[in-house]
């Protein structure tokens, strides 16, 4: 049977990581984290304002995903405390087509060959017939794909893809310290035709990696449909650059062009 040292495992990984890794909207005020049904104190406990739950990153998991203790504590240990490096498959390479799909998503064909997006053709896997979105790191290196399952409606990702890029950065010119933010992939690229500074993230919450990327901006315009993720992100970000939010319904974007103009100034 695994050894776990309970007590060693939760005071080593932080409620904000497990947030993050759960996709587990959250707003952070005062040293403090909150969302729905639990608020995380300085000292790394948890408790229900509504319930009788309470308690570490372990027990977290056993009230939130009815979990067992064991269970709880070996998933967290593979996940945040393994030093054991897993075999790296090599990154695929997909056949991306332009699709109808694409069209009613507001991508134009110049913008999705421009930005690699198409459906996934000639491909017998899970991502096959799906959208994908390719990533590449500031570098222009390819890092992974975000996939999208239109009639779903959701994203899913390569299976050893990490969370430490953003999307679009790589065609973004970070000299102008200026970058609209949105919540998915979808609206960035439908915006990038009239804004060329539209990135957007690759996961819920913003991870350690995307906040360091976003620190190369002064001024960061948050296009979002969540205001409690969107009260997060400008917590967090207002901490290295001036940022404004808007919803992402707004179809007037003069916060566009007030934030561009103030890049000028």
């Amino acid at each position: 049977m695994e050894f776990l040292d309970f007590k060693a495992i939760a005071e080593a990984v932080k409620f904000e990581d497990l947030l993050n890794i759960l996709n587990i909207p959250f707003t952070q005020a005062n040293g403090e984290l909150k969302g729905d049904g639990f608020i995380v104190t300085s000292k790394n406990r948890y408790t229900n304002p509504t319930g009788k739950d309470y308690g570490n990153v372990i027990n977290f998991l056993v009230n939130k995903k009815g979990m067992t203790p064991r269970d709880a504590a070996s998933w967290i240990k593979k996940t945040f405390l393994s030093e054991q490096p897993k075999p790296q498959r090599p990154l695929p390479t997909y056949k991306l087509a332009y699709c109808k799909e694409l069209e009613e998503l507001g991508i134009t064909e110049e913008v999705a060959k421009q930005l690699e997006i198409g459906k996934v053709v000639e491909h017998k896997g899970k991502s096959a017939g799906k959208i994908a979105f390719r990533i590449r790191s500031i570098d222009g290196t390819p890092v992974g794909y975000c996939i999208y399952d239109p009639k779903k409606k959701e994203y899913f990702y390569y299976s050893q893809y990490k969370h430490d890029h953003l999307y679009n950065l790589n065609n973004v010119d970070t000299k102008g310290n200026v970058a609209v933010l949105f919540e998915d992939p979808i609206n960035a690229a439908r915006h990038h035709s009239f804004f060329p500074v539209c990135i957007s993230l690759t996961v819920g919450n913003l991870t350690s990696a995307q906040t360091n990327l976003l620190r190369r901006f002064d001024h960061i315009l948050i296009v979002h449909h969540d205001e409690k993720r969107s009260q997060y992100l400008v917590n967090k970000l207002s901490q290295f650059a001036f940022v404004m939010a808007t919803k992402g319904e707004d179809k007037d974007f003069q916060h566009f062009a007030s934030l561009l103009a103030m890049s000028k100034n």
